[in-house]
């Protein structure tokens, strides 16, 4: 049975093919995604958009399908099961060639470099402490003319939650805290 066809061919399909594949290390091709019933499960890279779209509709707990991104503008369905890469590699190497599954070798190689990148063990060491992030605050508050209230403001916020200064064991002061830390500044100014 093939693993290409239209949607009739999915109800027919077993759940699973054997396939022989070059084993690609499946630890990093995976992602974290929502679905409408707003829990996170695991989803394939290969099922992210650029060689297959995810079909929501259609996949369940037993099965994924998604349509051939290079077979566009015809809808070729291709259905594997979960977290399982082999059925849909199968078709690039054989509707595509092999030029198409080195390129998504390459694509999931430049994935998980980018992933490396991003991890907290491979950052930089930080050497600034609370005291150290709310005197840079203050001295922005001051020096940009800005309210108090705006490092409280949620997107100010977001910006320091998106660096992970939490991992740092690091947090965005206070308003109140910024204007004892301006004050202390402006004491230590005035003192002869």
């Amino acid at each position: 049975m093939s693993v290409n066809g239209d949607l009739s061919d999915l109800e027919e399909m077993p759940e699973e093919v054997e396939v022989e594949v070059q084993a690609i290390d499946r630890g990093e091709q995976l992602r974290e995604t929502g679905d409408t019933g707003g829990s996170v499960r695991k989803q394939m890279t290969i099922v992210d958009g650029k060689f297959f779209t995810y079909i929501a509709e259609l996949s369940n707990n037993k099965k994924t399908v998604a349509t051939c991104k290079k077979c566009e503008p015809r809808a070729v369905y291709i259905s594997g099961a979960p977290l399982v890469s082999s059925n849909f590699i199968k078709h690039l190497k054989i509707k595509h060639g092999n030029e198409a599954v080195a390129e998504y070798t390459a694509y999931l190689k430049a994935r998980k470099e980018n992933v490396k990148g991003d991890s907290r063990k491979h950052r930089p060491k930080v050497n600034l402490n609370q005291a150290d992030m709310g005197a840079l605050i203050s001295k922005f508050v001051v020096s940009a003319q800005i309210p108090f209230r705006a490092v409280e403001d949620p997107n100010f916020i977001k910006i320091f939650k998106e660096l992970h200064i939490e991992s740092y064991g690091l947090k965005v002061p206070s308003r109140f805290m910024v204007v004892k830390t301006i004050d202390k500044m402006f004491q230590k100014i005035m003192k002869p």
